[in-house]
């Protein structure tokens, strides 16, 4: 899925002529936004992973909370680069 969405995006944002760049600053996401966004979840990541070692009754929760917040940011991403790249 996310390699289809990456061609698909790639190939729409070159049909419109625009850089990568370009096409970060009309959905308004800076690189730092991104690389904090990722730094989150990997903080989260190894938290969630080092409380689910010692309580592993608790890791169901865990992760579907991490799930949750996944799906959720995947979400928004495509809802914004679909209104970025209308007409």
């Amino acid at each position: 899925m996310n390699r289809f969405f990456s061609e698909t995006l790639s190939k729409l944002r070159t049909e419109k002529g625009l850089s990568r760049q370009e096409l970060a600053d009309k959905m308004y996401v800076t690189g730092s936004k991104v690389w904090i966004l990722q730094f989150i979840f990997g903080i989260l990541d190894v938290l969630i992973g080092c409380y689910s070692f010692f309580h592993p009754a608790l890791m169901a929760v865990s992760l579907g909370v991490l799930i949750g917040i996944y799906f959720v940011e995947t979400g928004f991403t495509l809802m914004f680069s679909g209104i970025a790249l209308r007409d």
